[in-house]
């Protein structure tokens, strides 16, 4: 039985040293897209091409609408998109639905005693004579 074990480790030995290593992926690279450079000197020299003035406005207030349109669009693209969620609206009802409980109904007992005995307290007094203040203090 050892014999047998240790050509089977031997075997696995052999398999393991003639397995290639494991490559690993080459990581995925996104090209970085850039704009064009423009070179100021360039453009003055084709817009001196033309010599009206009306036209060379027309044509710097052209190109500068379409470039705001173009830099909002992208700037529109650039935003996250924002999830709008309309909540449910609850209006409580002004009574409750459920049974009284024992608590409550307790509780409302509570009150019309207490309101009671404040009532008979004011009747009370009524019927009470003022005090008598000895103000005569010696010294």
């Amino acid at each position: 039985m050892n014999d047998e074990s240790n050509m089977m480790e031997g075997d696995i030995l052999k398999e393991e040293a003639l397995t290639e290593p494991v490559k690993k992926p080459e990581p995925i690279t996104i090209p970085k897209k850039s704009l064009p450079k423009i070179d100021p000197a360039v453009i003055k020299t084709k817009i001196l091409l033309f010599r009206k003035p009306k036209l060379i406005t027309v044509i710097v207030v052209f190109l500068l609408v379409i470039l705001s349109f173009s830099l909002l669009i992208v700037l529109d693209v650039k935003r996250p998109k924002e999830d709008i969620v309309n909540p449910d609206v609850v209006i409580a009802s002004p009574k409750s639905t459920s049974a009284p409980d024992k608590v409550e109904t307790e509780i409302e007992k509570n009150l019309r005693t207490y309101e009671e005995k404040v009532k008979n307290l004011d009747d009370s007094i009524g019927s009470y004579p003022p005090p008598k203040v000895d103000l005569d203090f010696e010294f």
